[in-house]
């Protein structure tokens, strides 16, 4: 055989062989499985979720620190202590007292006119002429405020505060007047005290005035003891808030008319 006839042989079997097996027709098992192969090639390639990095907490931290504790003001703090209030003090009817007024028998003649006294009954008042014709006539009720100007036994003769010509007379008992001078010569004692304080202080600050003469001796100004003005403890009350507040209200000491011992 000469070699171009073996050479077209040899590509007329490849070709017949070519076409033979691309006609042949695919079995079953070998149809599924290369629809697998489709679908699987398909099948879209699912990239894997993000994950998000964890917040870097020291940069809030950082940036939103917590707030700061208020500030507590000192004055909030403060306990208000109230002031520790004074107690009633009414004058005694001390030895003292007693023997300046003899009991009660012999009243000085310095406490006249004495002021204001309370009767505890109404009290029949009249004016006199000088040839001792009533004039005229008043009465002054429990409670009213009178002027003693003398003591006669047990009987006080008094008058209208605001008129002495217009006269009575009413049994001591009956009035306040032993406790206006309970309360004049207590407080005339205290004030003399507080003097005599005082000047020893200026003493000891500075050179005595004169060594020779003691400070008992020495000649004072008279005493003067406010009216009797009642704040809550009683008008005759004699602790410090009342003495005080009897000087606020009058603006100035008035002259009373204190027992001298």
């Amino acid at each position: 055989m000469k070699p171009h006839r073996f050479h077209a042989s040899l590509l007329t079997l490849f070709f017949f062989l070519f076409f033979s097996c691309e006609k042949t027709p695919l079995s079953q098992e070998e149809k599924t499985s290369t629809q697998n192969r489709n679908d699987s090639d398909q099948i879209p390639v699912l990239a894997p979720p993000e994950i998000e990095p964890e917040p870097d907490l020291s940069k809030d931290t950082q940036k939103e620190s917590p707030p700061e504790p208020k500030k507590v003001e000192l004055e909030s703090l403060r306990v208000v202590v109230p002031e520790k209030e004074s107690q009633p003090e009414e004058p005694r009817f001390s030895n003292e007292l007693l023997a300046v007024v003899k009991n009660w028998t012999k009243i000085p003649k310095s406490v006249f006119p004495a002021r204001p006294v309370l009767a505890s009954t109404s009290v029949d008042l009249v004016a006199k002429s000088s040839s001792g014709q009533v004039i005229a006539t008043s009465n002054a009720s429990a409670g009213s405020e009178l002027q003693v100007l003398g003591m006669k036994g047990n009987t006080l003769i008094v008058a209208n505060a605001n008129n002495s010509k217009l006269r009575g007379e009413v049994d001591i008992d009956l009035t306040d007047f032993k406790q206006l001078l309970a309360y004049r010569f207590e407080l005339n004692q205290k004030k003399k005290a507080e003097r005599l304080l005082n000047q020893q202080d200026q003493i000891n600050k500075k050179t005595p005035v004169k060594a020779s003469i003691p400070i008992s001796k020495r000649s004072s100004p008279k005493v003067e003891i406010p009216d009797p003005l009642d704040f809550g403890h009683g008008r005759f009350c004699i602790c410090k808030d009342c003495r005080d507040k009897r000087l606020a209200n009058t603006g100035s000491l008035k002259t009373g008319f204190g027992l001298e011992p």
